[in-house]
């Protein structure tokens, strides 16, 4: 990481749209044979793609909404790494640790998403600007057509699929149909068009391999995808209270990708980050972070050009993998070694208004931890406690943890809402005590956003009817590299840019990995 691109007049965030782009495909031509980001070539994929067959694709579509859009097929593709989604100069930013792979998934859904593969920087870097909560799928019916018939596995007899599954080694994939005593393996790659539980009739085709050829016009549906919705949902709360408090105007729509860039910190997808998961085993995901975080920088050049006002973490493990790979950074104030849970983190940098920076001077950013966005229980309202809390709890309040019943559960004491309320008559000496460990994870980051805003720290942009950008240049959407039709709403690209500005944020990126 350094500022050596510095001299093609590319400011950095637009070298960082050309770069990504390009890392995979670079990585796997010219890089030595053991290089770790082969890892995800030789793992996951190829898988289908699409390309956009007239004009750009740049509107958000809302949570359980449905756009098709007109594309053309692009063959069956290794995945391109991903640039953060959204505005570069959002005020809020959240950091996961890769992007979601849902195709993964051995189901008719999981057969039908697909990826965009652009050889335009142009259309990539649109992509990205405008990229939130959905991803891309085709019709099944319109993949059937393209299924290899020498691959396909045809139902003998009417019945169900008892399971489907990948070996160990994830090379194959294993199913065995409720008629049949033995398993039927095929490749790994191969389309699954009947999950686990499904009937089916005899004749139907229960999986295959798809040869997807290249520029077939079709249509593709934008569909939106769990991760981020949970994320739309803070929105729409903290919205919902600025309104209330009179604080924004009523028309206001704040949405992710426009309000919030959503980043991760290794730009390659993956089923899951650890191998339980059908990710990257343990040595390989060290390897990998080293290189992607800490070496290139994606996201720390990313974060320093955004600027962003509040940071939220998807999970413990993405803040606990951010802190090892960014060593450059300073927490105020210092962050304890004995949490345990992703309420217990939550409630400490919701509480203690964590600030995380390189540089004091050129500007700090407010931490949230919140639970992983992939799973809406993680969000569930509930009581949380440590388990050193629960002891003390117990030892205060024996007559009511026992009545609670609650068990640990990791690294933390988890109770329902309903457990507590409907003994709340038979423990009102502990209430005091107990109502101090409730954690609502939508209300508690959205009030953060509405403290912030209160503040003055975020402030809000009348003419566009968004949060206001962070400060400094940003030249994403007009370069001498490529434009994005809409240009810049927000004016960021009529800011003087310097080629001092740009060596200062390569500088603080390289303090944040450590490399100074």
């Amino acid at each position: 990481m350094n500022d050596k691109d510095l001299n093609s007049g590319l400011s950095v965030e637009v070298q960082l749209a050309w770069e990504v782009m390009t890392c995979k495909a670079m990585r796997e031509t010219y890089d030595e044979q053991t290089h770790p980001c082969r890892y995800f070539n030789q793992h996951f994929g190829p898988w289908l793609t699409y390309d956009w067959a007239h004009e750009r694709s740049r509107k958000a579509i809302k949570p359980g909404e449905i756009k098709k859009i007109k594309a053309r097929t692009n063959g069956n593709r290794f995945t391109v790494p991903a640039i953060a989604g959204g505005c570069r100069k959002a005020p809020i930013m959240t950091i996961g640790i890769n992007p979601n792979m849902p195709s993964w998934q051995l189901s008719e859904e999981g057969t039908r998403w697909c990826y965009p593969y652009f050889d335009d920087i142009a259309e990539y870097a649109t992509y990205y600007r405008y990229q939130t909560i959905f991803q891309e799928q085709y019709t099944i019916d319109f993949l059937r057509q393209f299924i290899v018939p020498d691959s396909s596995v045809i139902a003998a007899e009417d019945g169900t699929v008892n399971y489907v599954v990948y070996d160990d080694a994830q090379e194959n994939i294993r199913i065995l149909l409720s008629y049949d005593e033995n398993e039927i393996v095929i490749p790994r790659g191969s389309a699954v068009l009947c999950g686990r539980g499904q009937t089916f009739r005899k004749g139907d085709i229960v999986a295959g391999r798809i040869a997807l050829p290249v520029g077939v016009q079709t249509e593709v549906e934008k569909k939106t995808v769990g991760y981020y919705q949970l994320f739309e949902k803070i929105l729409d709360i903290a919205e919902s209270k600025l309104k209330g408090a009179g604080l924004i105007p009523p028309e206001t729509d704040l949405h992710a990708g426009e309000d919030v860039l959503l980043g991760d910190m290794v730009a390659c997808a993956s089923p899951g980050w650890t191998a339980k998961s059908g990710g990257v085993p343990e040595e390989e995901r060290g390897r990998i972070s080293s290189v992607c975080c800490a070496e290139r920088g994606w996201l720390a050049l990313q974060f320093q050009q955004t600027k962003p006002k509040i940071v939220v973490f998807s999970g413990t493990s993405a803040f606990g993998m951010f802190k090892k790979a960014f060593q450059g950074l300073t927490f105020s104030p210092e962050l304890p070694d004995n949490l345990s849970g992703p309420y217990a983190w939550l409630r400490f940098t919701l509480q203690n208004h964590v600030m995380m920076s390189v540089d004091p001077s050129e500007f700090k950013t407010r931490i949230i931890v919140a639970p992983h966005f992939s799973y809406s229980v993680n969000f569930t309202s509930c009581y949380a406690f440590s388990l050193d809390e629960w002891k003390a709890f117990q030892e205060k309040w024996p007559e009511a943890a026992a009545l609670l019943g609650a068990k640990p559960d990791g690294g933390q004491v988890l109770i329902a809402l309903d457990n507590v309320h409907a003994n709340k008559e038979d423990m009102k000496d502990a209430w005091d005590d107990l109502r101090k460990m409730l954690i609502e994870p939508y209300d508690m980051i959205a009030s953060i956003i509405v403290e912030e805003f209160e503040k003055g720290t975020i402030r809000f942009d009348s003419r566009n009817k968004h949060f206001e950008r962070t400060e400094g240049p940003c030249r994403f959407c007009s370069n001498h590299l490529f434009t994005i039709t809409e240009r810049c709403p927000y004016g960021k690209d009529s800011i003087r840019d310097t080629i001092a500005y740009q060596k200062r944020i390569y500088k603080n990126a390289a303090n944040m990995s450590g490399q100074s």
